[in-house]
């Protein structure tokens, strides 16, 4: 049977309308769920063997504690074998309870992934996966900052002990030991920040500084530029 050819035409046309206007809904791939998925699968390595790692170090500690406390002897007066033998088993029992810890318990990425995955509608899970890639970003910049102001002080007071005790040549290392540290946590951003900034860089946002307005703590008006470490 032969059909018309106005009739093939015009359903070879409408044909290659639908899918020119179809193409880019079916050609779009899940950006959001994608870098999330990566970020979940490298918390999970991450945890895995550090978990891992921790559960080995514990066990050797635990046997090295053991080991001192079994040969401690009566030549030992002060008891240091033994004493030394206590605080080994006790680093590796900690040592311990943090691996099994990270072994059982899924980060931050693995649950938000999860979470995602139970929506059905593509469109809801690709802005619930972009969402859960900005809150883990904020909380591993809010981290880092954290654990620079931290080591900061730190530094700090340790100089500052050293310095007024018997031997103040103590004080530049403390010194430069937090500062090293401080430094660290403030420059090099975390895996969840990495991995936003790298989702945002594909979808072509770039992030640039931000105009802060308000008002200062005695009532004047107050403007500057945000920046993003």
């Amino acid at each position: 049977m032969e059909y018309p050819k106005k009739r093939v035409t015009s359903a070879l046309l409408a044909l290659a309308i639908f899918a020119a206007a179809a193409g880019p809904i079916f050609a779009q791939e899940p950006l959001a769920e994608r870098y999330l998925t990566r970020l979940s699968v490298k918390s999970k390595r991450a945890r895995t063997t550090g978990g891992g790692l921790l559960l080995a170090g514990g066990g050797l500690c635990i046997a090295g504690g053991l080991s001192m406390m079994a040969e401690a002897d009566e030549d030992d007066f002060l008891g240091l074998g033994e004493l030394f033998g206590r605080i080994s088993v006790l680093t590796g029992g900690l040592y311990g309870v943090g691996g099994i810890y990270a072994l059982a318990v899924p980060s931050a990425a693995e649950r938000a992934c999860r979470r995602t995955r139970d929506l059905a509608d593509p469109g809801e899970r690709e802005a619930a996966c972009a969402e859960a890639l900005a809150r883990l970003a904020r909380k591993g910049h809010r981290s880092r900052m954290i654990g620079a102001g931290v080591f900061c002080g730190l530094g700090i007071v340790g100089a500052i002990s050293a310095s007024s005790g018997d031997d103040p040549s103590g004080a530049l290392p403390a010194l430069a030991y937090g500062g090293g540290l401080s430094l660290f946590f403030f420059l090099v951003k975390s895996r969840a920040e990495r991995t936003y900034l790298a989702y945002l860089e594909e979808r072509g946002v770039r992030p640039a500084p931000e105009l802060v307005l308000g008002l200062g703590p005695r009532g004047g008006f107050r403007a500057g530029l945000s920046f993003d470490f």
